[in-house]
């Protein structure tokens, strides 16, 4: 009984000092309801680089982490980070869809007779294999891209506007997010505003509603317009 109670004993002081070294170094973003997938960002020490995301999960008996920078062009996490659970390929660990929201705005006044104000906000959708270590999906729910440029004339402190202009890349659209049981995903209720302004690469113009569904090991979009 001794020899089952030492190695019981050891493997909890070393998942107590893992959970313990974690939340001293990393910042929280979010979890699943039962604790067993957590989110963390690694603030970037050196200016110009980003910060690390992570995945801490159980696996077994023991935490296994999974970094999310490896993916191509992905954004790092926001404030918080929405973790929802499913089973998609049908095997090993269920597959985790994370939602969060990354934003800034910025008002300057670099230019004489010139004051900028601008502001984006995204709401990323991923959904990852912690099995592979894969991203199996990635799109943007929501877009908010404004850009405005006023011209005035004398000191900023007391100003007149004599003119306003919204920039060529402001863009605004929004979509109804929803995910079933077997992983499909549905986007519905586009709404779509400055829409002269919003390029062709726009992926929600481009695609317009639809659905994701996971077939033969990765997702395909299927678009109503079909």
């Amino acid at each position: 009984m001794k020899k089952l109670i030492l190695p019981l004993l050891l493997l909890f002081i070393i998942q107590s000092f893992a959970q313990v070294a974690i939340n001293s170094k990393w910042q929280f973003k979010g979890q699943l309801k039962d604790s067993s997938v957590k989110a963390f960002s690694l603030p970037a020490t050196i200016k110009g680089k980003r910060d690390k995301d992570f995945l801490v999960y159980q696996r077994g008996n023991k935490l296994d982490t999974l970094l999310l920078n490896e993916a191509d062009h992905r954004q790092v996490f926001g404030d918080n980070c929405q973790l929802t659970a499913i089973q998609i390929d049908g095997k090993g660990l269920k597959e985790v869809l994370l939602t969060f929201t990354v934003s800034e705005s910025v008002s300057a006044n670099d230019e004489p007779g010139k004051a900028r104000f601008y502001k984006y906000e995204h709401t990323i959708n991923e959904i990852w294999n912690l099995d592979s270590g894969s991203q199996l999906l990635m799109f943007t729910g929501s877009y908010f891209n404004y850009n405005k440029v006023t011209d005035y004339i004398g000191n900023i402190q007391t100003a007149v506007y004599i003119d306003s202009s919204i920039h060529i890349d402001s863009c605004y659209y929004s979509a109804k997010v929803s995910m079933d049981a077997k992983g499909t995903i549905t986007l519905k209720n586009i709404k779509l505003n400055y829409e002269e302004r919003c390029g062709n690469d726009i992926w929600i113009r481009k695609h317009g509603r639809g659905t994701f569904v996971f077939k033969g090991g990765k997702y395909v979009w299927i678009s109503d317009k079909d």
